[in-house]
């Protein structure tokens, strides 16, 4: 039946031409229809080419940035240990420059000793090595402080920010005396007993005067970076900037003066 119909509509329409506008109508329908279902193998062997190419592109780009960040932690340690490298050349010019007058001891610091309000720190160095208590300590930039308390293999350094400590100073512009006080800060120190007479300014720099025999003549304290002066106060408050790197410092040189014997 069903083939008999199909055989009168193929002779209906060879023979009238009636459904050419039905047809025409159909396969301007089926045309898009025809074309997705042509292309969409291909979209999505694109799409799953992409997803691919994504997915490893991902991938290296984590794998870029894991090795990045170990290359960055590879150059801060070789930047840390070039700038060791650098202050040790410059303190070993300092050991030999004083080894011509002095015993001298490279030591390292090894932490601070946590105690409100004072400035303390334990070095590698004790009775063993002939550490001595109120010996000085300096390093390549100038004067750090002094032994206060000798174990056999290690020693409490007292540095010269210290609230307890005063380090006897000369200003190196007018060669006139004075002491260093420590304010229990590792930036700053204090000028003491400059009556508003007397010849300072900011800029001066103070060197150790070896009054005392304890510390070095001649060796660099601080820069003094501001003074108030009152009409009210018989002496100006002169604050000191520290030359030595005291937080900082790790690589340390422990000086035996001629006066002290060994």
């Amino acid at each position: 039946m069903l083939i008999l119909l199909a055989l009168l509509l193929f002779a209906f329409d060879r023979y009238t031409g009636l459904t050419k506008p039905v047809r025409r109508f159909l396969h301007t329908l089926s045309t898009p229809l025809l074309y997705v279902t042509e292309k969409t193998p291909i979209i999505l062997h694109h799409l799953a080419d992409y997803t691919t190419r994504y997915s490893k592109l991902v991938s290296e780009n984590q794998k870029l940035r894991h090795k990045n960040f170990l290359l960055e932690a590879k150059i801060q340690r070789l930047s840390a240990h070039l700038k060791t490298y650098k202050d040790l050349q410059v303190l070993w010019h300092v050991q030999v420059n004083l080894a011509m007058d002095y015993r001298v001891l490279l030591a390292r610091r090894l932490l601070w000793h946590v105690q409100p309000m004072r400035q303390l720190i334990w070095v590698n160095r004790g009775s063993h090595d002939a550490v001595y208590q109120g010996q000085p300590v300096l390093d390549q930039h100038g004067v750090i402080g002094k032994v206060i308390e000798v174990h056999t293999y290690f020693s409490l350094v007292q540095l010269i920010s210290d609230m307890k400590s005063a380090i006897p100073v000369k200003i190196a512009r007018t060669g006139e005396h004075a002491i260093v006080k420590g304010q229990g800060q590792s930036d700053t120190l204090q000028l003491a007993y400059i009556s508003d007479s007397q010849d300072v300014k900011v800029g001066d720099r103070l060197l150790s005067s070896g009054l005392g025999l304890q510390y070095l003549p001649n060796y660099p304290v601080g820069t003094i970076v501001s003074l108030t002066r009152s009409a009210n106060q018989s002496f100006v408050n002169i604050i000191v900037k520290p030359v030595a790197h005291l937080k900082v410092s790790d690589n340390l040189l422990l000086i035996w003066p001629s006066n002290h014997a060994i």
